[in-house]
């Protein structure tokens, strides 16, 4: 009898023993599963890709739209806009011919970031809102660079505790290439920032607005002595306040002159002429030393700010008869 009772005591121990355990498996499973009042992450943050037209253009911000929404359960959050630095480029300068700083070419700044707080330490910017702040807020990307690009990571922390992130690149580069997607899809090129890839011009005859007649020979190189960033980080051009972008598709060929008897000019793709042309604004003939890939010895037609232009007499002798200009050196692309 007694041996009876003690088993049955035993079962009736072990069955508590494993109701207990189960409760307590079943209650940290439930306590494991989000709150689903507080809404799933992309319900409550997102930070809109930006559009593909928004290119870097130096000294000038980029602006990131930044959504959200709070359930009632929520009272207020935490939002950290950080770049992350291993991502930043720092190209030399802020084109392929102006300046030659190297420093990061993306930055956070406080100056123009009302309600946002700085942080000297790691240049991240922080701001708290609420259940009645008016959805969406924006914050500044400073540009320093005409290829400036990054990834910026936007991270808000609820009252919960619970915390989001998104990351987005700067500018939009959906194929990863630090390329502006816009651009390349502008330029009808996806390719990689090292590559020279244009053709021609080939042989051909034309006349031009002056009725002058031009015999194109033909040029079987490939390539114009800009990459495909150089073509897109551009240069500064004489009378320009923002660096020039150019076209992967047609030879470029560059002119310098400080002449003040000749007037600055930009043909471009002038009509007729297999190739474009332009002046820049530097003092030296070199158009791209701030190349950040490839060669940086296109050097650029001279024309002297002393000029003379020559006619043949009747004997043969060269007489100068003007002071307009003359050229020398020679065109990468030609």
């Amino acid at each position: 009898m007694k041996t009876t009772q003690k088993l049955i005591q035993k079962r009736i121990n072990l069955t508590s023993i494993f109701l207990f355990v189960s409760i307590f498996f079943l209650v940290t499973i439930l306590l494991s599963i989000p709150n689903t009042s507080e809404g799933q992450s992309v319900s409550v943050l997102n930070v809109q890709k930006l559009d593909t037209s928004i290119l870097p253009i130096p000294n000038t911000d980029i602006p990131l739209s930044i959504k959200f929404s709070f359930p009632d359960s929520v009272r207020y959050g935490d939002f950290k806009v950080e770049l992350l630095p291993s991502t930043v480029t720092n190209y030399r300068g802020t084109c392929i011919n102006r300046g030659s700083e190297t420093t990061p070419d993306l930055s956070l700044r406080s100056t123009n970031n009302d309600g946002w707080d700085l942080n000297t330490t790691d240049g991240s910017l922080t701001r708290s809102v609420t259940s009645e702040t008016t959805s969406p807020i924006s914050v500044n990307i400073y540009c320093e660079d005409s290829a400036a690009y990054g990834q910026v990571k936007v991270t808000l922390t609820l009252d919960s505790g619970r915390t989001m992130e998104i990351t987005r690149k700067i500018p939009r580069d959906d194929n990863g290439n630090k390329i502006a997607d816009g651009w390349e899809n502008d330029a009808t090129k996806n390719y990689v920032g090292n590559e020279d890839a244009e053709t021609g011009p080939a042989a051909t005859t034309f006349n031009s607005e002056l009725g002058v007649t031009h015999n194109i020979i033909a040029n079987t190189n490939t390539g114009d002595g800009l990459t495909l960033l150089d073509e897109y980080r551009g240069a500064m051009l004489k009378d320009h306040i923002t660096p020039k972008r150019f076209s992967p598709d047609t030879k470029d060929i560059f002119i310098q002159h400080t002449s003040t008897v000749l007037a600055p000019f930009e043909c471009g793709n002038a009509s007729g002429f297999p190739f474009s042309c332009w002046v820049i604004d530097t003092a030296s003939v070199i158009v791209n030393p701030n190349t950040a890939s490839g060669n940086n010895g296109v050097i650029a037609i001279e024309i002297s700010s002393d000029p003379q232009i020559l006619e043949v007499d009747e004997q043969g002798n060269n007489v100068i008869i003007d002071s307009y200009g003359y050229a020398s050196g020679r065109a990468d692309c030609t």
